[in-house]
């Protein structure tokens, strides 16, 4: 079963998160001036390599994955603290064709 057609692509993400919560009020309009426009509090930097592959088989089989490495300066919020992880996803499923009477086709994915 050689693949009837693959996609790669490749991933770079940075991603900044404040410790800002959008449940907590709004501040009152004098204190606009002090208040932070984008990020409060210590910022988390991660930065994501990846790496992502579909494929379908001339049987139907489709198969698709993702995998990456987050590298995190100011982990969980903390000056300085670093953290490392790979994450990863694989899924598969059949791609069936069912002929019925009048030349229709009618197409169902089972995952």
């Amino acid at each position: 079963m050689l693949p009837l057609r693959t996609l790669v692509g490749v991933e770079a993400a940075l991603l900044r998160q404040g410790e800002g919560d959008i449940r907590k009020p709004f501040p009152p309009p004098e204190a606009y001036a002090s208040t932070p426009l984008l990020f409060e509090g210590v910022v988390a930097r991660t930065w994501r390599l990846g790496l992502s592959v579909a494929s379908v088989t001339l049987a139907g089989l489709a198969i698709q994955g993702w995998a990456g490495v987050h590298f995190v300066t100011n982990a969980d919020h903390v000056s300085g603290a670093t953290s490392r992880s790979v994450r990863g996803s694989l899924h598969g499923g059949l791609h069936a064709a069912h002929p019925i009477p009048g030349g229709l086709v009618i197409a169902r994915r089972l995952t």
